[in-house]
């Protein structure tokens, strides 16, 4: 398998966080440790390398991939607002504290 270099760290912008047993994490370590790489070049090369067995299974994977983008949108968009309200308690307190 040719050696591929890694993107530049200055090329990764975006982070995903995948959920694992702690089993599944050292056989990703390990594996990676065997491959001569790092566990997220690992990841990233076997996310970008997987080919579906079947079709339906890629358009599920498809649709799963917006659902959990539109999931995140609307997460940052919530903790915004929520952001926002908490400024402005804190705003309010300060102001009640003053005139205490």
């Amino acid at each position: 398998m040719p050696v591929i270099a890694a993107p530049a760290a200055e090329a990764m912008a975006s982070r995903l966080v995948v959920m694992m047993t702690a089993a599944d994490k050292r056989a990703v370590e390990a594996r990676a440790r065997g491959a001569g790489l790092s566990p997220s070049e690992f990841v990233r090369r076997a996310a970008r390398d997987y080919v579906p067995a079947d079709p339906a299974e890629a358009s599920a994977l498809d649709l799963l991939a917006d659902e959990i983008e539109a999931t995140v949108t609307a997460m940052r968009s919530e903790m915004a607002r929520l952001d926002a309200e908490m400024t402005a308690h804190r705003a309010e307190m300060a102001r009640l504290r003053a005139r205490a």
